[in-house]
């Protein structure tokens, strides 16, 4: 009985290491030192996400972006009400993915995407705690892509939110398993369902 206690103490001792590496990992994310790239994918989520890709597109780090992950009912009008440059670039530059409904769709509408505009490199945005698995999902979708991370924080300020904040360390939780989840998928060769 002595063993398994210990056992298990010592196992929740190294999920929780785990998380916290995974933390602080997600907090000081930055930027990929990639200066540019062919194009820009950002993922639906967080309306900072989409304005971080626009102000990319306007400085040049990319030729065309992709918002991906767009609900069907969602209008050009909603999204300029959100991000009103969007309306000077969106016909010259801007396209709006409506197929993916998470993050393993994302990645597969985003490398069909880049394959069709024969694109090589791309910046993949989206909040700094999805980046892991987002990244990870993309990889898998197309192995030869060069990808270049842009993180958002998903908290002002930087650095650990408060313990208060239980809501955002319940997202950190909740993020931490699901990448867990896919490393296992692909290192085990399992496919996605297609409602996961």
């Amino acid at each position: 009985m002595r063993k398994l206690i210990l056992s298990c103490f010592a196992l929740l001792l190294v999920l929780l290491v785990d998380f916290g590496f995974f933390v602080a990992d997600i907090r000081q994310a930055s930027p990929t030192p990639l200066p540019q790239a062919d194009a820009i994918a950002a993922l639906t989520g967080a309306r900072e996400r989409i304005s971080a890709a626009v102000q990319m597109l306007i400085d040049g780090k990319g030729k065309r972006l992709l918002i991906s992950g767009v609900n069907e009912r969602t209008s050009l009008a909603d999204l300029l009400r959100y991000e009103p440059r969007l309306e000077h670039l969106n016909m010259c530059c801007v396209d709006l993915g409506r197929k993916a409904t998470n993050t393993y769709g994302n990645a597969q509408e985003i490398a069909a995407w880049a394959r069709s505009h024969h694109y090589q490199s791309l910046w993949l945005v989206t909040s700094d705690y999805h980046m892991p698995r987002a990244l990870k999902e993309l990889q898998q979708a197309d192995p030869t892509l060069t990808i270049g991370t842009w993180p958002v924080p998903s908290t002002h300020g930087g650095g650990l939110p408060p313990l208060s904040d239980i809501n955002l360390w319940r997202l950190f939780g909740s993020e931490w398993i699901k990448t867990h989840i896919i490393r296992l998928r692909i290192a085990l060769g399992l496919a996605m369902a297609e409602n996961e």
